[in-house]
This record gives C-alpha cells, structure tokens and sequence, in this order.
C-alpha cells in the first residue's frame, strides 16, 4: 500500500427480506476502494434470507463490528431511507 493510502473500514448492514442487488452493487464498487476492509453486518453470523430466497452471510455481528469510518456511515443512512425493517 502506497504512503498515501489511508486503511478504512466500510459497513454492510443486512437484514430479512433486503434486496440482494442494493447490498451487492456497492459492495463489488467499494470492496476495489484502496485501503478499504469490507464487513458485512447482521445481528448473528446465521444466513440473513433476502426478498429472493437468496441467503446472505454475514461476516460479522452488530456486537463485534468495528468502528465505521464517517463517509460509511453518511452512505449507510442515505441508501436505507425507506427501507423497511421487520
């Protein structure tokens, strides 16, 4: 990694019933990012089943997720307005 790469961690929440392509488009974008560490998040490690019957694993839990960087988390609150949540 180049001296002006900066490491970051960029945040997948998923959850029952989330369309697959809203979470795998930009994870194959940011995943490229330099520096950057992918994690998918839900509230256990168990398959999270999506509107498909396509089931998800996540890569960690709520409970172990590191911290976040800022530009995720502005990301993460845009991308689910009007999402719902069961």
């Amino acid at each position: 990694m180049s001296e002006d790469a900066r490491e970051f961690n960029i945040g997948f929440v998923i959850f029952p019933d989330i369309t697959q392509l809203d979470f795998s488009g930009p994870l194959q974008v940011l995943s490229r990012v330099p520096g950057a560490t992918t994690h998918i998040a839900a509230e256990t490690l168990d398959p999270v089943p999506t509107d498909c019957g396509l089931s998800l694993l996540p890569t960690i839990t709520f409970a172990t997720c590191p911290d976040l960087d800022d530009i995720v988390d502005k990301l993460v609150r845009k991308s689910v307005l009007g999402v719902r949540f069961y």
